[in-house]
């Protein structure tokens, strides 16, 4: 069976250390960040993402974390420290895969519940019925 993938950029901006006690992904709106160690924040933010898909004009690192500061005071005296931009795997219409094989945009939030779920269905034999969206042979 071939899946129909896209190469789809991401881009992720990580901050200077910030005072703060950010211990857990947050989903705010129009963007995420987490905690990465010594105190730095790394995040994406929605807007990016789209701007870079229509091909408009660039929307800066800086922009993006103003944007997402709004939803973490933490964020109000952080600098953009870097930012990396990475293809990430997409199926063609943009949802997730879960079954022999994964891609998914959500792995880091949705992967413990998606590994429970897995071994749920190995060590009984039964196909989990809320996977049937997400299978591989959608596509078939």
């Amino acid at each position: 069976m071939e899946i129909p993938f896209d190469r789809v950029p991401g881009r992720l901006i990580y901050t200077t250390p910030v005072a703060g006690t950010l211990r857990r992904v947050i989903h705010a709106p129009g963007g995420h960040f987490r905690p990465d160690g010594a105190g730095r924040i790394v995040l994406a933010e929605y807007a990016h993402d789209q701007v870079w898909q229509d091909g408009a004009a660039r929307w800066s690192a800086e922009e993006s974390l103003a944007a997402v500061a709004v939803h973490c005071p933490a964020l109000a005296g952080a600098r953009v420290e870097a930012t990396r931009v990475g293809v990430r795997p997409m199926p063609k219409d943009q949802r997730p895969m879960v079954g022999g094989v994964v891609a998914s945009h959500s792995g880091v939030t949705l992967g413990p519940l998606w590994g429970r779920v897995a071994v749920a269905e190995l060590l009984d034999g039964v196909p989990d019925p809320r996977l049937a969206p997400y299978r591989p042979a959608r596509f078939l």
